[in-house]
């Protein structure tokens, strides 16, 4: 029997089921409010005989594990984790057992830890602590529900706390919450306000520390660890998903107060990124949730370039941002607590990040002035060009077109890229919108280092950058062919396009070493055979469904094989 069928044959999926949303019996099946969408009277069916659900007022249905993908907005290997791990089968995707239980381990050191510092911030003598939590606009509801604590100035009482809970010093090293030094283990986080982060099903798995008071740096975050990854995990998602769904677009702010305070005045589809700016992983995460992304950044020139930043990114990630205009020198947090009406209406005034930037533009330069003209183009070159919808970049252009007195077909001509070029993946689309292959091909030939050999996921892959990069594995440049040698074979087009990305790649890193770019490039060939296996994953995940409708049982198997194997 294939783990898909066991989880279906362990599960009853009425009683899973029920734990979401009540269920009443109605003949063989049982009934309930559709969790999916908005309706009065219970169309939502679920079969134990059949194993199955489905909504007649949506129409969605599927087995348990379509439910949790649903539910939780998993993907299929996510959705099969989780079940396997409540059904208690050893799955290997998860994993071998000494790594579950390393994770497990974690998992119970961050919950113990957040327990401790919740506990103490409801102490007598940190009644300071909370008096500052007020003033900033937290009621105690929103403190208990984001379960926000404190860590005092000890040196090591969280490290006595959880050593006497009869964790392990080394364990508590590898979880973040203490660190080494000469002297010894002590705490990671002293005399801070703590916020935990937590994963899509709830889990604390890190903390992001500000300091109460006066000190450096003022927000301390958790180092990455086995079960959190910085880049791949948005502060307030869990707490936020179903709002996201219900409102049909997510609000990116800066700050930990900006959205929890939000969140407290009612506004409740909230992310922030956790300690550093956005990052694509993160968005390509919030993608699973909505189509649409809000920025609320703070209304100075830091914070507009910031929201620009993270504008091309959401652009890219398919999640058409538009800005939400603030007040100079007010943060989010500032506005809602001071005037909630003005914060309303300028998140029901959002506007297309495109032509809010226009407009911004447009009080620097004047569309009289041709020099002006071109200025302005450029600078929102990056954001039109990162716009992946088609349709939605084309109507851009032409809306740009009329705003400028601009013929579309010439703007259409400044933004294409001829994407059937062998040479456009070599050259970066603009400094800014970096694709991570441009960056490795940049800094191999900058430091006319090895060529690394791709795994096969990557030599077999269709994409024509990937190809490029094994064939310069298989001539070994850098090692046996120099780069100097490759290149005076070269076309001519390959080696300017070489040399404009290495000047790219210069202003990248300015003062990186030769050691230092190596590292660089095996982190950045990570992140490639990464989403590369994120991918395939897709397109097995879809094949296996395809498969189990036509009740291909040995497709399935073969299918699924390959999945595993690919998650090792």
């Amino acid at each position: 029997m294939d783990i898909v069928e066991e989880i279906k044959n362990r599960i009853d999926i009425v009683d899973f089921i029920n734990t979401y949303v009540p269920l009443k019996r109605a003949g063989q099946n049982y009934k309930a409010l559709c969790p999916f969408h908005a309706e009065k009277t219970p169309s939502f069916m679920v079969n134990r005989e059949r194993r199955s659900w489905h909504c007649f007022g949506c129409g969605e249905g599927g087995d348990v594990i379509s439910f949790v993908e649903k539910i939780h907005n998993l993907s299929f290997v996510e959705a099969l984790k989780l079940l396997a791990e409540q059904a208690g089968i050893p799955f290997q995707l998860l994993g071998s057992s000494q790594e579950r239980a390393k994770k497990t381990l974690l998992y119970e050191i961050l919950e113990a830890a957040t327990h401790f510092f919740q506990e103490e911030l409801f102490l007598k003598e940190n009644q300071a602590v909370r008096d500052y939590l007020k003033e900033r606009g937290l009621d105690k509801e929103t403190v208990l529900k984001f379960r926000l604590g404190y860590a005092s100035p000890s040196w090591g009482k969280l490290l006595r706390f959880l050593l006497k809970k009869g964790f392990l010093e080394k364990d508590l090293l590898v979880a973040g919450v203490v660190f080494k030094r000469k002297q010894g283990v002590i705490d990671l986080f002293r005399n801070r306000i703590i916020f935990p982060i937590f994963d899509l099903l709830g889990k604390p798995v890190a903390f992001s520390g500000r300091i109460f008071g006066k000190g450096e740096p003022k927000y301390l975050n958790s180092p990455e660890t086995p079960i959190f990854k910085k880049s791949q995990t948005l502060f307030g998602l869990y707490h936020s998903k179903e709002a996201i769904r219900e409102k049909g677009y997510a609000i990116l702010v800066e700050g930990n107060f900006d959205l929890l305070v939000a969140y407290r005045f009612g506004t409740k589809n909230l992310i922030a990124p956790c300690g550093t700016a956005v990052t694509e992983d993160q968005l390509q995460l919030l993608a699973r949730y909505t189509n649409s992304l809000a920025i609320a950044f703070d209304g100075d020139s830091a914070g507009q370039k910031a929201a620009f930043r993270a504008a091309i990114l959401a652009a890219r990630a398919d999640l058409s941002p538009r800005i939400v205009e603030l007040p100079e020198n007010k943060d989010p947090a500032d506005i809602v607590k001071e005037n909630i009406n003005l914060w309303q209406t300028a998140l029901a005034e959002r506007q297309p990040a495109v032509f809010y930037f226009l407009k911004k533009l447009l009080k620097k330069f004047s569309l009289e002035l041709p020099e002006d003209k071109k200025r302005l183009v450029e600078e929102l070159k990056p954001l039109v060009i990162a716009i992946s919808n088609e349709i939605e970049q084309k109507e851009t252009i032409i809306q740009l077109s009329e705003k400028l007195q601009i013929a579309p077909e010439i703007l259409e001509k400044i933004f294409k890229e001829n994407k059937t070029d062998k040479k456009i993946y070599l050259m970066p689309r603009q400094k800014s919108a970096l694709a991570p292959i441009q960056i490795l091909l940049g800094l191999l030939y900058r430091f006319e280092l090895p060529v690394p050999k791709p795994s096969p996921l990557l030599s077999e892959s269709q994409d024509k950058s990937l190809q490029f990069l094994a064939e310069l594995a298989s001539l070994k440049v850098g090692e046996s062919l120099s780069w100097q040698d490759y290149l005076l074979k070269a076309k001519r087009g390959i080696v300017e396009r070489f040399n404009e990305l290495a000047q790219v790649v210069e202003e990248m890193y300015p003062e990186i070493s030769r050691e230092a770019a190596a590292e660089e490039v095996g982190r950045i060939l990570k992140t490639i055979e990464s989403r590369q296996k994120e991918l395939r994953q897709k397109i097995l995940v879809e094949k296996i469904k395809e498969a189990e409708k036509l009740g291909d049982k040995e497709k399935t198997k073969e299918l699924l094989k390959e999945l595993i194997n690919l998650s090792h």
